[in-house]
C-alpha cells in the first residue's frame, strides 16, 4: 500500500493506508474508517444485548449501520462538494484547533489532539478527512436548511 503524507499537526508524517471496504463513486471507504464507525455503531447498540438481541443478530445490525451510514455520509459530502460548499484547509484547521476537548486552559493543546487521534484508531490524515466531511455534512444541511428569500420586486419582475 503507499505510503501517504499527513498534515493535520504540522509536520508530515508517513502513514500506509488501509485496504479500502467499499467506493462511493470512485472515493474510497478505507478499512480503518469502517472500524473506527463500526466500534462507535457497537457501543451504541450494545443496549441491544440486553433485550434479547443474540450476538450474531448485533453484530449483523452493528455492519449493516456501520455500511449504510458511511455510504450515507461519503453521498452527502460528495454532494456538498458538487454544489460549490468546501471546508478549506485553514478552515478545517481551525474548527480542529477550536474543538473544546482539544483544549487546555483555553488553548488548543497538541498532546490532546494526539492523544485523541491515537485512540481512534484513524492516522491523522484520516481522521482530518473525516472530521473535514463532518463540516461539509453540517455545511449542506446549513445550504439545504437555510431559508430561500425572494424580494417583493424580484417577485414583481418575474410575474410582469
Amino acid at each position: 500500500m503507499p505510503l501517504l503524507p499527513i498534515h493535520l499537526l504540522g509536520s508530515p508524517v508517513l502513514r500506509e493506508a488501509s485496504a479500502p471496504v467499499a467506493e462511493v463513486n470512485s472515493e474510497t471507504i478505507p478499512r480503518d474508517v469502517y472500524e473506527f464507525f463500526r466500534e462507535q455503531n457497537q457501543q451504541a447498540f450494545s443496549q441491544f444485548e440486553q433485550q434479547g438481541v443474540t450476538a450474531e443478530q448485533l453484530s449483523n445490525i452493528v455492519d449493516q449501520q456501520t455500511r449504510s451510514s458511511l455510504l450515507r455520509r461519503y453521498v452527502i459530502s460528495q454532494e456538498a462538494e458538487s454544489l460549490g460548499l468546501g471546508v478549506s484547509d485553514e478552515s478545517l484547521k481551525s474548527e480542529f484547533q477550536a474543538t473544546p476537548g482539544l483544549q487546555r486552559d483555553g488553548r488548543f493543546d497538541r498532546e490532546l489532539a494526539e492523544r485523541l487521534i491515537s485512540r481512534t484508531g484513524l492516522g491523522p490524515r484520516e481522521y482530518a478527512a473525516q472530521h473535514r466531511r463532518d463540516l461539509l455534512q453540517r455545511n449542506f444541511t446549513r445550504f439545504v436548511a437555510a431559508p430561500v428569500r425572494v424580494s417583493d420586486a424580484a417577485v414583481r419582475d418575474e410575474i410582469l
